[in-house]
Parts: structure tokens; C-alpha cells; sequence
């Protein structure tokens, strides 16, 4: 295996959110990382993504979650978290959020970049 293959087979969700935030940077799209949203919901709920995307005006249009704990066997694979997964997604949607869901491979080969610059064109 190379060195770059055993990098990419390594990568948990918190190296590929410091990625995703250095291509973010790197491609200028403006953007908040931990953002935190509140659902109007009984009960009141609050929720964090690791990514809201901001539109040109400034209003958090989207929201991303790498799920890097599928890939290690814990996280975001496991029923009790991925089923409240589902439910801020959910939740996100209703309150008029885009949900982007992605691997960490899926970030390192930039797929994401050019999904996210694809929804900001349609918003």
C-alpha cells in the first residue's frame, strides 16, 4: 500500500473536516464550521452539522456532515446515533436547510467541493 493509499484508508471524520475546511477556504466559499441550528419542533430540539454553507448573502443555505465513523466502526454507523443522524436531517430539511451527506474519500477526492459549488448554483 502506498503512502498516500494508507493516508486515505486512515482518515477519520475530524481529518476530513479539516480538509473539507482548507478546500473550502482554498475555493472561497464562505462557510460555518460546527454550525448550530434550533428546530421548532416538539420537543425543541438543537442540533449541530459540522458544515453550514453560506449563500452570497450571508444565510446558511446548506448543510454538510462527514460521516467518517462508518469507516472505523463506530459514529454515524451505529443505530442509535444514525438514527438521530436521521433526525436532524429531518429536522434540517423541514426548516428549509439542504443536507449533504459524505464520506471522508468523497472529500479527499473532491468530489464534495464540486457537489457543494453545484448547489450553490441551484439556490
Amino acid at each position: 500500500m502506498t503512502d498516500l493509499a494508507r493516508y486515505r484508508a486512515n482518515l477519520t471524520g475530524s481529518d476530513s473536516e479539516a480538509a473539507l475546511a482548507f478546500h473550502l477556504k482554498a475555493v472561497g466559499v464562505p462557510f460555518v464550521q460546527q454550525f448550530h441550528f434550533a428546530a421548532d419542533w416538539t420537543p425543541p430540539r438543537r442540533f449541530a452539522a459540522d458544515f453550514g454553507i453560506e449563500d452570497g448573502t450571508g444565510h446558511v443555505v446548506l448543510l454538510v456532515e462527514v460521516d467518517g465513523g462508518g469507516f472505523i466502526g463506530k459514529g454515524h454507523s451505529k443505530g442509535a446515533q444514525m438514527e438521530r443522524d436521521r433526525e436532524r436531517d429531518a429536522l434540517a430539511l423541514i426548516h428549509g436547510y439542504r443536507v449533504l451527506r459524505c464520506t471522508p474519500r468523497q472529500v479527499d477526492n473532491g468530489q464534495v467541493i464540486t457537489w457543494i459549488e453545484h448547489l450553490l448554483e441551484m439556490a
